[in-house]
């Protein structure tokens, strides 16, 4: 993440909160193709929403260094903070999140998926042909 959020968690966590983050996760994890992918079927059945509360006790202490078109926005070099998350809670399958307020409220059990296991539904997606051909590296 940028150091500008890097510094919002510190800042957050100084006050006693987290950032909460949601991702809508895209099986076929590529780049190279656009997201709109993720609205036709069969890709959709593979889509997962999770989320992690972040704060400082996550980041990697060693630093990230991006440049050029991995580097977000502008073609520049950028410094970045690692953060290593090691669960992630499962708000749903599909387009439906759910469980997003005991989520964010940190109240009551939700399921959780470690990165090998969203890293098998990318598998899956790529051998049952949900992600297109040029996806496969």
């Amino acid at each position: 993440m940028d150091s500008g959020h890097g510094t919002l968690i510190r800042w957050l966590n100084v006050t006693g909160h987290k950032l909460s983050n949601l991702v809508l996760v895209d099986p076929c994890w590529n780049k190279a193709i656009s997201p709109q992918l993720i609205l036709d079927e069969p890709t959709r059945s593979h889509l997962r929403w999770v989320g992690a509360h972040v704060s400082p006790d996550l980041f990697d202490p060693e630093g990230l260094s991006t440049e050029g078109v991995d580097s977000g926005m502008f073609q520049q070099k950028r410094e970045q903070q690692a953060v290593k998350v090691s669960r992630y809670v499962v708000l749903g399958e599909g387009f439906k999140p759910k469980g997003l307020k005991a989520f964010l409220n940190e109240a009551g059990f939700l399921p959780s998926a470690s990165m090998q296991s969203l890293s098998a539904v990318n598998r899956v997606a790529l051998q049952d042909g949900s992600c297109p051909e040029k996806t496969r590296t």
